[in-house]
């Protein structure tokens, strides 16, 4: 259980990595991004992102292209990698939980660490007391 738990992270990250050479931009951030300037422009509030897991690399991408369309908004990146795809933004920031291989292994933007979590188990990070605060101030300031 130990090695599989070493090599999955590397798996994962190794997969999506190869999703994204072969096919350039996700097809989600088309799609979600649609959605998201639909929804700014209805409201006229700002766009708040949460990306979890691989999720972090399609929030990663929308967020450029918001700040390319001067779209307010900010994001939270729970257990996500970043593979250099984007530029880092001072909107995103990246959390990582102390146990959780495949952030600790792989870079995050604007990395904010936490103790909570049992891993790369996304409801741990939910659950987590400073999780909650970090979002209480990053999106709801």
């Amino acid at each position: 259980k130990i090695q599989m738990a070493i090599d999955h992270p590397i798996g994962v990250a190794k997969k999506i990595f190869q999703v994204y050479v072969k096919r350039g931009k996700n097809r989600q951030v088309e799609d979600s991004l649609a959605l998201e300037i639909a929804l700014h422009k209805k409201t006229g509030l700002p766009v708040n992102l949460v990306g979890t897991s691989g999720g972090g690399l399609i929030t990663d991408e929308i967020s450029e292209y918001l700040v390319k369309l001067g779209i307010p908004h900010k994001g939270i990146n729970l257990g996500s990698p970043n593979f250099g795809f984007t530029k880092p933004s001072k909107n995103m920031i990246g959390v990582a939980g102390k146990k959780d291989p495949l952030t600790n292994f792989l870079p995050t933007h604007n990395r904010k660490t936490v103790d909570g979590g049992r891993g790369h188990d996304i409801p741990d990070y939910f659950m987590d007391k400073e999780v909650q605060k970090i979002f209480k101030e990053h999106l709801y300031k």
